[in-house]
């Protein structure tokens, strides 16, 4: 399981990488709505949530489990908001809809792995995975009544704040997860880059973000 998460976890790394980043940093007032998004989790995570995870078994698990559920919810919904511009150009449909497709299913595997390892039910997994796979669409939907009407830097700050949630879930939750045996670290290190490869492979020459 920890061996499917090392991947999972570079596929998101590299998705954050390759794809948030670049798109995050431009605008006004990007990087303080990224910080925001990074911190803001690490006071709900840390602060507000210590508690229960150290007095619960398993806890530091279940928290993983709920963190990274919001994280890549927050970025779904703000996906699917700017999908609302983008989807008005005919010419982007088709590489956003096979660039979309790749990036959900990176998402998903390592979703799906990460509630595993917290302890979630099959059945109970399976729900939250389509409840996940809905929040994208209904973005789209919310996205085509209001996020026109958005200025510039609100449009700026919503990707911010995705993007800091989803760097914080990565790199200070995942990471420390998936090497916490060190006698796997080597095998560990190769599915993780492994993961990063295959986004950035895919993220050559002729992709459109």
């Amino acid at each position: 399981m920890h061996r499917l998460l090392a991947l999972g976890t570079g596929l998101l790394i590299g998705t954050i990488f390759y794809h948030m980043l670049p798109e995050s940093v431009t605008g006004s007032g990007a990087a303080t709505s990224l910080l925001a998004g990074l911190l803001g989790l690490f006071v709900v995570e840390r602060l507000v949530f210590a508690s229960k995870v150290e007095s619960e078994p398993g806890g530091s698990h279940n928290l993983l489990g709920a963190t990274a559920y919001l994280g890549l919810s927050i970025h779904a919904l703000t996906v699917g908001l700017g999908m609302a511009a983008q989807l008005s150009e005919p010419d982007a449909r088709l590489p956003l809809l096979t660039s979309l497709l790749i990036h959900k299913c990176s998402e998903a595997f390592a979703l799906a792995t990460i509630l595993l390892l917290a302890g979630v039910p099959r059945f109970r997994a399976m729900l939250l995975l389509v409840a996940f796979a809905f929040i994208e669409p209904l973005g789209l939907i919310a996205g085509n009544a209001a996020y026109s009407l958005l200025p510039a830097i609100g449009q700026t700050a919503i990707r911010g704040l995705a993007t800091g949630t989803f760097l914080y879930v990565a790199l200070c939750d995942l990471l420390p997860e998936v090497f916490h045996d060190p006698e796997r670290r080597w095998a560990t290190l190769t599915l993780l880059l492994s993961g990063v490869a295959i986004i950035g492979l895919l993220s050559g020459p002729g992709h459109t973000h």
